[in-house]
C-alpha cells in the first residue's frame, strides 16, 4: 500500500468530449497532464464535500481539544459562538 505522498495508479475511462475538454485546459496551458487535472478536480470535489465541522478543525485544530475539554467539563476560554459562526451553524 503507498504512502500518503507516493502515487498510486488508477485507470479510468472516459467519454471522448471529456478527455477532449481536459485537453483544450491542457493545451491552454492550465494544467501540465491530464493526471494533473484529474488530482485537482478530486481534490476540488473533496473541499466540496466538506462538512462544516471538518473545515472548523481544518482552519483551527485546537477546536478538537477545546471539544475534549468540554466533555471533561473543564474550564475553557472558547467561545462556542464564535466556533459556531466560523462553521456556517450560526
Amino acid at each position: 500500500m503507498p504512502t500518503e505522498n507516493e502515487l498510486e495508479r488508477v485507470t479510468v475511462a472516459l467519454p471522448a468530449r471529456l478527455v477532449r475538454q481536459v485537453e483544450l485546459r491542457m493545451e491552454a496551458g492550465m494544467f501540465a497532464s491530464f493526471s494533473e487535472w484529474v488530482r485537482h478536480a478530486i481534490r476540488e470535489q473533496l473541499q466540496r464535500e466538506q462538512s462544516p465541522f471538518e473545515k472548523l478543525v481544518e482552519q483551527d485544530p485546537r477546536v478538537l481539544e477545546s471539544l475534549a475539554q468540554l466533555e471533561r467539563n473543564e474550564v475553557t476560554d472558547v467561545d462556542i459562538e464564535i466556533w459556531r459562526k466560523r462553521a456556517g451553524l450560526s
